[in-house]
């Protein structure tokens, strides 16, 4: 099970809270390269020999995918990884 920090920390210059991180240049914000590193996980899995699944957290943890055989470039864990963006 992966588990993603999706908290405002991973906002660039999170100590301004006010911040939208959507403002930002993507080369600013800490959440591409936790992405790139988690989908480059689920690339190294074999399908058929291994499960993962998603829990995200920042105040709250939700499961953004139940554990899965389902893995592999184009994965539905790997869109779920891909539409995390910071809180």
């Amino acid at each position: 099970m992966l588990a993603l920090d999706r908290s405002g920390s991973m906002c660039a210059n999170s100590h301004e809270l006010m911040l939208n991180c959507l403002d930002l240049p993507a080369d600013h914000e800490p959440m591409p390269p936790v992405k790139a590193a988690a989908n480059g996980l689920v690339d190294l899995l074999e399908p058929g020999y291994a499960y993962i699944g998603l829990r995200a957290f920042s105040t709250t943890s939700t499961l953004g995918q139940p554990l899965t055989a389902d893995i592999g470039p184009g994965s539905a864990l790997q869109m779920v990884v891909d539409d995390l963006s910071p809180s």
